[in-house]
């Protein structure tokens, strides 16, 4: 799979988080390795989304987590809108005035620079789409300094 902002991951996420039940069901203390070519984008989305899947946990702080055992991890933003609909799953709605973890992901780890309640504003309206929201806020191009788009 490309590691671009379009491409759909999502279509990955149901054979991966089988072929994780089935390691647990062999190995519950057993671990699992999960790589692609850099071990940045690709690769952290479906740990994170497979530690979602496991826990049916929030995007951000799973990420957070996951972060925090590899800092080079930054999944694009096109992969970050489909983690944020994976979190809607189990979470359908953020509390009154909380920005949604893509709002924060992408204010707080991809350094958009624009403010987090505006961020969230513009995600409502797209049903948080990442990308069209920063193409939104930015008249169509979106500043190099944003950082996990790619192409």
């Amino acid at each position: 799979m490309h590691d671009g902002m379009h491409e759909d991951v999502t279509a990955a996420f149901p054979s991966f988080f089988e072929a994780l039940r089935e390691a647990r069901a062999h190995d519950p203390q057993g671990k699992t390795l999960v790589h692609c070519e850099a071990g940045v984008s690709r690769s952290a989305t479906l740990v994170v989304a497979g530690l979602m899947e496991r826990s049916q946990g929030r995007f951000y702080e799973t990420f957070c987590e996951v972060r925090a055992k590899r800092a080079e991890v930054l999944v694009n933003v096109g992969f970050a809108t489909q983690l944020q609909r994976l979190e809607r799953r189990w979470h359908p709605a953020t509390e009154a005035g909380a920005p949604s973890s893509l709002a924060k992901y992408l204010r707080q780890v991809c350094a958009a620079p624009v403010d987090v309640a505006i961020l969230e504003e513009v995600l409502q309206r797209y049903d948080h789409d990442a990308v069209r929201t920063l193409e939104t806020i930015f008249g169509g191009e979106i500043p190099r300094v944003v950082q996990g788009v790619r192409r």
